[in-house]
């Protein structure tokens, strides 16, 4: 730790002051201790000052009045040691003029304790005063370095600087890659040294720093306060407000050094009140945009079971008016909507996204987990809601966003929102994850099922399939349909689906046979195969 870093300077550097050059010291002890941090340098000729020590001492002595024995000797170094001296110096020119003692030498050495002989007569006055000097031009250089931090977070707040840029200026002035990770050790932002541009965790690759985060962040214990975790070589502080903790901040390759800790304490601060601004935004925008969604949507705001919403009787005039008065051009323009499905403030996170997008859209909350989003669109909507659909990417962990079809006016927006809930929900159970979004199309046999879950014919059909073999599953308390189903997503594949379901080959090959006695049907025809595919999905949709 250099003197910069600790306000303090260390042994080595306090004995290359030209005072102590001139008496020629020479470290006998402990030299890999000399990085210690000198908080004072005391002249004294007492054996018994140990009591009058704080710690952080560097002892100038020139040994007349020390003990003439061995044990007398090594009694007083460990003395000075237990109570946190850093350092001794020893003048060996009136009494040890054939050099130190081996034992205190073996003392010093063993207490890690740096012990140095001075060949020269030395002015201890002279050294005292460059030494002391020194520590408080180090010290007034560490406050006026905490101070320019200081100004820098403030100037970053007061111009409401992102997470990204908060994150960026803590790497910066640490000279070391910093992360911000939610309290699930999903990262949020990262910069620093080794870390590529952008902070989406599936960017950290490599010899990086981050690799692997989750799996060494899962290591690094929680905090309250700021602390050193030397078996991870970093600092980590928690980033909260008002006695919520939303978040922590770690700064990797690091030691404990004071102004280290400045930098992270002050980045957790500024992010603390950029988290705060920001829920002030959106818990002041979601009343008034989920009243204005309430009047496009009407009394059916939110659909149950099968039954679609119902075109909205609504004062067009009044609903664009108060849409315009939001910054949310729905004159004229053509609508879609979004459901995403998540954990954690859903409808804060559209909010936010949407902003971080610069696309204008209302935003409200459908029930616990569920969000909409109203999104004007142009005669690209696809770049639109791609846009989008990454903001909320960057916001919320694995979003499932359904939208649903473009309606010319507020009057049609229910309709388009019933699908949305339809393909997010869909997508959601069948654990879709290789789109950003999903409209009724993607989902293939899936969606022309949802739309079908609710006709009789589409039930009978499940019945007449999966039937006997849901009946065999009640009686004997088994789950054929659930090992069918496997096999079936599996893609026909007996291996996998043996995997998949934790099984050995053989039972799960006996379980198939047993399937096909049951249902009297042949796995191995197609026909029959398709039909109970189709009965599986249906019955997934229908009962899901």
């Amino acid at each position: 730790m250099s003197g910069m870093e600790s306000g303090l300077p260390s042994v080595a550097q306090v004995l290359a002051l030209p005072e102590l050059v001139a008496g020629r010291p020479t470290v006998v002890a402990a030299p890999e201790s000399c990085a210690r941090p000198v908080r004072w340098v005391h002249v004294a000729e007492l054996p018994d000052i140990a009591p009058l020590l704080r710690g952080g001492e560097l002892i100038l002595t020139t040994g007349i009045a020390l003990p003439v024995d061995d044990s007398g000797l090594i009694d007083w170094i460990t003395q000075l040691a237990g109570v946190g001296v850093v350092g001794v110096v020893i003048e060996s020119v009136r009494r040890f003029a054939d050099g130190l003692p081996a034992a205190l030498v073996r003392a010093a050495d063993r207490l890690e304790l740096p012990l140095i002989a001075l060949e020269r007569e030395t002015q201890f006055v002279r050294v005292t005063e460059a030494a002391h000097a020194l520590i408080l031009d180090l010290r007034t250089q560490q406050l006026e370095a905490v101070q320019r931090i200081h100004d820098i977070f403030t100037e970053h707040t007061a111009h409401g600087a992102t997470p990204d840029e908060l994150v960026a200026e803590v790497a910066r002035l640490a000279d070391r890659p910093a992360v911000l990770e939610t309290p699930a050790h999903r990262v949020i932002a990262a910069a620093g040294p080794a870390v590529p541009s952008g902070s989406a965790p599936e960017s950290l690759r490599g010899g990086d720093p981050l690799a692997d985060w989750v799996h060494r962040s899962r290591r690094i214990p929680a905090v309250t306060r700021t602390e050193y975790v030397c078996e991870q070589g970093c600092l980590v502080t928690p980033v909260a407000a008002h006695g919520q903790t939303f978040g922590r901040l770690v700064l990797l390759d690091a030691d404990n050094a004071p102004v280290l800790r400045t930098i992270l304490e002050r980045g957790a601060g500024a992010l603390a009140i950029n988290h705060l601004a920001e829920r002030a935004d959106w818990t002041a925008e979601l009343p008034t945009q989920q009243a204005l969604l309430r009047r496009i949507l009407g009394p059916t705001a939110v659909p149950s079971g099968s039954a679609p919403l119902r075109r909205a009787t609504v004062d067009s005039a009044e609903v664009l008016a108060r849409a315009d008065s939001l910054g949310v051009p729905l004159r004229g323009a053509r609508i879609v909507a979004m459901v995403v499905i998540a954990t954690g403030e859903v409808a804060a996170a559209v909010i936010l996204a949407a902003r971080d997008a610069g696309i204008a859209a209302l935003a409200g909350e459908l029930d616990a987990g569920r969000a909409l989003l109203l999104v004007p669109v142009d005669d690209d909507p696809d770049k639109r809601l791609g846009v989008l659909a990454a903001a909320l990417g960057q916001r919320l962990r694995r979003p499932i966003i359904g939208v649903g079809p473009e309606v010319d006016g507020v009057r049609d927006v229910p309709a388009s929102l019933a699908e949305a809930i339809d393909v997010a929900a869909e997508a959601a159970r069948a654990e879709l994850a290789d789109r950003p979004y999903y409209r009724l199309a993607d989902l293939r046999l899936r969606g022309l099922l949802r739309q079908l879950r609710g006709d009789a014919a589409l039930a009978g059909f499940v019945d007449r399939e999966l039937g006997p073999l849901l009946a065999y599953d009640d009686t004997h308390g088994s789950d054929l349909v659930g090992t069918l189903k496997t096999y079936l997503r599996c893609g026909y594949n007996k291996a996998g689906a043996a995997a998949a379901a934790h099984r050995s080959r053989p039972t799960l090959y006996q379980r198939l046979h047993q399937i096909e006695r049951v249902l009297g049907i042949d796995l191995e025809d197609n026909a029959s195969r398709l039909a109970v595919h189709v009965a599986a999905l249906a019955d997934d949709v229908i009962h899901g």
